[in-house]
């Protein structure tokens, strides 16, 4: 009696460690692997390639908004206004086109050096690598033109590096496209 009660015992433990490796199998399957199966009529969303990364994207912004920030005010004496004709235009002053042309390289390259070292997340990919591209044309074109402005040279021109400036004016506006319309990064660099 005692030998038929542990016998039935031990299959009991069995069959329970068994219904608890099945049921582990089935949180498995619902849990990780079910969501990520599409349904025949479900279409993805086209917002950008991959999924959504909440956290990534979210610490992505926020590395490329501080640092965009201090870039669109450092910037600010570069554009006209009603009272400023804007520190590198006819009325500006070599000076203060320099003075402001290295303050914001300075900011642009901080924003580089952030960005290398965050995490692109799938779906911020080709904004990203327009960006970068973005960045470094712009950094091109303000040394190209503060080189310019400060030679001795009497044939040293501003317009190779003004070139630069309206290609990454362009790559800018190309970056803001290819980010996820509902997660883009903000300020935008395009002016």
């Amino acid at each position: 009696m005692q030998l038929s009660r542990e016998r039935d015992q031990t299959r009991l433990y069995l069959g329970l460690m068994v219904l608890s490796a099945l049921a582990l199998v089935a949180v498995v399957v619902f849990g990780m692997v079910l969501p990520n199966v599409r349904l025949s009529g479900e279409r993805p969303a086209a917002t950008g390639s991959g999924p959504k990364q909440p956290l990534p994207e979210a610490n992505y912004r926020s590395i490329y908004q501080k640092d965009a920030a201090l870039i669109k005010a450092d910037s600010a004496p570069f554009a006209a206004s009603s009272t400023a004709p804007g520190v590198c235009n006819k009325g500006g002053t070599k000076q203060a086109c320099v003075a402001t042309g290295e303050k914001v390289l300075a900011d642009l390259k901080k924003l580089q050096a952030d960005l290398k070292l965050a995490t692109v997340p799938p779906r911020y990919g080709g904004g990203d690598s327009l960006l970068k591209q973005a960045l470094q044309t712009e950094v091109d074109g303000l040394t190209l033109r503060d080189q310019a402005l400060t030679s001795s040279d009497p044939t040293a021109s501003i317009e190779p590096g003004n070139a630069k400036l309206a290609q990454a004016a362009g790559l800018f506006k190309k970056a803001d496209q290819a980010f996820p319309a509902d997660a883009r990064p903000a300020p935008s660099l395009a002016s």
